[in-house]
């Protein structure tokens, strides 16, 4: 409706002006509205006063129309940041697994049989035991043999002479003195003046060697077995066989000695 009342009032202002333009005259405003109203264009009390308001009163309607069509600026609502509440980070616990070791199982060790090496005795010469032996000297009980014994160690022997000393002189002169004789022992008692039905063959067997001066390993063994009997060491004979040179076996004597 505002729209319209000014349209027309333009529309009036216009004709007027045209009209005081064609008369050449200036007008003021009442002669302008008395030629409008002689021209029957004046309208309503009501509508001029819509179309001309006091200037006070236009100059309000227009600051509000101003005001009223201007777009409303659009004021930015402060942008308030929601406060980020951070989420406690509950960090699940770590349950460590159990490490099971696997049982370690032994293997049982076998130890192997030690087998003792067998303990070697410390070396004792000779010497050494013929000299510690403790001597229990005892005579044959054949006359014949403890004399030729006898006569044999005044020979050969000293008193000065130690155990071991007597020992070797009479071994020695065996070995130098007497030639090995083989079968010896098949005529034994031959070179004998004792009985050989009352004489064992072992005393037979020492009398022939010391008679005659010969003799095979029974007479050897049993001539030296009854020397150190007489000088007091225990000694015995033993008989077996041993590998013939011809091949087989012959038989063979031995003397020992007990220390």
């Amino acid at each position: 409706m505002y729209l319209r009342g000014l349209g027309i009032g333009i529309i009036v202002t216009a004709i007027i002006l045209i009209i005081a333009r064609n008369t050449g005259n200036k007008m003021s405003d009442k002669e302008i509205i008395k030629r409008a109203e002689e021209l029957g264009m004046v309208m309503k009390e009501t509508e001029s006063d819509k179309l001309f308001p006091d200037k006070e009163t236009q100059s309000t309607e227009e600051s509000t129309t101003e005001v009223s069509t201007k777009e409303p600026q659009t004021t930015e609502a402060p942008t308030t940041e929601a406060p980020t509440t951070e989420a406690p980070t509950t960090e699940a616990p770590t349950t460590e697994a159990p490490t099971t070791e696997a049982p370690t199982t032994e293997v049982p060790t076998t130890e192997e049989p030690t087998t003792e090496e067998p303990t070697t005795a410390p070396f004792v010469s000779t010497f050494s035991l013929i000299q510690a032996e403790q001597l229990n000297p005892a005579k044959t009980g054949y006359q014949e043999l403890d004399t030729l014994i006898d006569e044999l160690f005044a020979k050969i022997l000293t008193d000065d002479m130690g155990k071991y000393t007597k020992v070797w002189t009479c071994y020695e002169y065996l070995v130098d003195n007497i030639t090995y004789s083989r079968g010896m022992d098949a005529n034994t008692g031959a070179y004998s003046e004792s009985s050989p039905e009352t004489t064992p063959k072992e005393v037979l067997w020492a009398t022939d060697l010391l008679n005659s001066g010969q003799g095979c390993c029974y007479n050897y063994s049993a001539a030296f077995a009854y020397i150190m009997k007489t000088l007091g060491y225990d000694a015995r004979l033993i008989s077996g066989n041993v590998p013939a040179y011809a091949g087989g076996v012959t038989p063979h004597c031995w003397v020992v000695v007990y220390l």
